[in-house]
């Protein structure tokens, strides 16, 4: 389970600066699936298909 810290006095969620939620798909150690030239690595994926490729 992911906790989300609610921000202070002054602070924002990435969400509210930049439009969307983050989307956590597993550890630290699976960053390495976004790495250039792996599947992860495209920006033109949707949150849904994200989670679908890294489930997969």
């Amino acid at each position: 389970m992911t906790r989300r810290r609610t921000p202070g006095a002054g602070e924002q969620h990435v969400s509210e600066i930049l439009g969307f939620d983050a989307v956590v798909i597993g550890s630290l150690a699976k960053t390495r699936e976004f790495d250039l030239g792996q599947p992860l690595a495209r920006g033109n994926l949707t949150a849904a298909d994200l989670r679908k490729l890294a489930d997969g």
